[in-house]
């Protein structure tokens, strides 16, 4: 992993299980870096980043666009180097998440993103691997010019696959009785 090459900028979340900073390089590109809060800070969710890889390669073979997630040291904010994992956020002049992109495109993504046939596939994708957290800020949406069509990607499947150890999808299920909730068991 070598020296810190990525630099904090500000936090973005304040999850109880992770932490996810926005982070920038040398060269001004941007990332999204996670970690855990514990110490050692991956020692419960190695499931989660186990997740997180398993997803991406799933999705990837299926054709679907998916960020690319690797390991990293960020000079933090006390300076310190931190140990996690970057996801680095695409080099367009427009960046923006499904939630904050305008009506007209929620109305009619046919006339304003690429690729709206694989749209259809993330939501069965995400039932195939029981993705409890796909959220309207978990599909980036990126152009260079306004009159281009949006292209766009997949982040975060930590939550995916039966989730952590400590948080399992399947642990809250198996103690229910009612059939529609132990589908994703099957």
């Amino acid at each position: 992993m070598g020296r810190a090459l990525w630099r904090f900028q500000f936090p973005m979340t304040k999850e109880s299980r992770k932490k996810v900073w926005r982070v920038r390089d040398r060269k001004g590109n941007i990332a999204y870096f996670k970690f855990r809060l514990q110490k050692p800070w991956f020692k419960r969710d190695k499931s989660m980043i186990a997740n997180e890889f398993i997803a991406i390669s799933l999705a990837r073979k299926l054709g679907l666009p998916v960020a690319r997630l690797s390991r990293a040291i960020i000079k933090g904010r006390s300076k310190r180097p931190v140990k996690g994992y970057i996801s680095r956020q695409v080099n367009a002049n427009e960046v923006i998440t499904w939630k904050k992109a305008c009506d007209d495109v929620k109305a009619n993504p046919q006339r304003y993103i690429n690729d709206t046939h694989l749209l259809a596939r993330t939501i069965v994708f995400d039932v195939w691997i029981l993705n409890k957290d796909r959220t309207d800020v978990n599909l980036i949406l990126y152009r260079d010019y306004p009159w281009e069509k949006y292209s766009w990607y997949l982040i975060d499947f930590g939550s995916s696959l039966l989730g952590s150890r400590s948080n399992s999808t399947y642990k809250r299920i198996k103690k229910r009785r009612h059939p529609q909730l132990r589908k994703p068991l099957r």
